[in-house]
C-alpha cells in the first residue's frame, strides 16, 4: 500500500499517486458517505483498531477509481447479484472513557462525545454542576431538581425527545424508527440501556448512538444495526436493531444470551436527539 494510505489517521484520504488498477491491500468497503465538499467510501482495513480512524478510512470516491476502491466491490456485486447492498453512515465522534465514580458518569460522558461531535469541549463536572446532580434522561420524581432538557439549554444545544410517555407499548419498534431518522439526518442520539448485572428500573448505563449499518434509507429494517460506545473502552459496539436480539424487560435481561453489551428497554425507551441551533 501507499506510505500515504499507511500514515492515515482521519479525514477523507485523496492520494493521487494511488493506481486505479493495480491494488496491493485487502479491505472491506462497508459503505459510503459525503463531506461537504467530498464523496468518500467508509473502509474497513484488517489492521488493528490503532490504524487509521478506529481500524477504518475515508476513501475519496468518483475519482477514476482511485486505488481501486471500486473494483472489488463491483466484483462482489457480480458474483452474488441477489446480496443487498449494506450502507454505513458513522459520525465522526471519538470514544470516550467514562468516570465511575459517584454512580458513574455515563450520560455526561455522552454529553461529551456529543460535544466533541459539534466542536465544543464539554467537561463531565460542568454537565453534573448544570444537571444540580447526576445526569440522567428524565427526572426521578416531581420533587427532583435535575433537569436533562434544561441542562441540554444552558449547553447551547437544540434537542428532541423521543414521546416515551405516550408513545403505546411496547415502543421498541417504532422507536427504533425513530432513531435511525434520527442517525440518518446525523444528529447524534443518547439512550438508556438495561444491562443485566445491574436492576435499575428504567435503564442503567447511558450511551451514545454514533452510527448505523442499513440497507434502505426509507423504512426500519431488524437486520439495521446501530453502533454506539458503551464508554468502558474504545472499541464501537454494533447491534442488529431486532427485538429478538436487542430489547429485554428488566427480568428478561437476565435470561437473554450474549447481551453483556446491553439492550434497549422493550416497553418504554427514552432518547434524547441532539442538533445545534
Amino acid at each position: 500500500s501507499h506510505a500515504s494510505f499507511q500514515l492515515y489517521r482521519s479525514g477523507v484520504y485523496d492520494e493521487p499517486a494511488c493506481s486505479s488498477i493495480q491494488d496491493d491491500h485487502c479491505a472491506l468497503v462497508v459503505g459510503f458517505d459525503a463531506t461537504d465538499t467530498q464523496l468518500y467510501y467508509i473502509v474497513k482495513s484488517f489492521w488493528k483498531t490503532s490504524w487509521g480512524n478506529d481500524g477504518y478510512i475515508w476513501m475519496s470516491r468518483n475519482k477514476n477509481n482511485q486505488c481501486v476502491p471500486n473494483m472489488n466491490q463491483s466484483k462482489t456485486t457480480d458474483k452474488n447479484p441477489h446480496v443487498r447492498k449494506q450502507y454505513t453512515l458513522l459520525l465522526d465522534i471519538p470514544p470516550r472513557f467514562q468516570w465511575d465514580h459517584a454512580n458513574g458518569f455515563c450520560g455526561e460522558m455522552s454529553l461529551q462525545c456529543i460535544g466533541l461531535y459539534y466542536g465544543a469541549w464539554i467537561s463531565q463536572n460542568l454537565v453534573r454542576s448544570l444537571n444540580r446532580g447526576e445526569y440522567l434522561l428524565q427526572p426521578q420524581s416531581a420533587k427532583d431538581i435535575r433537569d436533562p432538557l434544561r441542562t441540554l439549554t444552558l449547553l447551547r444545544f437544540t434537542y428532541e425527545e423521543w414521546d416515551w410517555r405516550n408513545a403505546p407499548q411496547p415502543q421498541f419498534d417504532q422507536f427504533c424508527r425513530w432513531m435511525k431518522r434520527s442517525l440518518l439526518g446525523k444528529h447524534p442520539i443518547i439512550f438508556g440501556i438495561f444491562l443485566p448485572s445491574m436492576n435499575c428500573e428504567d435503564y442503567d448505563h447511558i450511551v451514545p448512538a454514533v452510527g448505523i449499518r442499513y440497507q434502505n434509507e426509507d423504512d426500519y429494517n431488524c437486520d439495521d444495526k446501530v453502533i454506539y460506545y458503551d464508554l468502558y473502552d474504545d472499541e464501537k459496539i454494533e447491534r442488529c436493531m431486532s427485538a429478538d436480539k436487542f430489547s429485554a424487560t428488566r427480568q428478561s435481561i437476565s435470561m437473554k444470551r450474549h447481551v453483556s453489551d446491553g439492550c434497549i428497554p422493550l416497553d418504554v425507551s427514552i432518547v434524547i436527539r441532539i442538533t445545534l441551533s
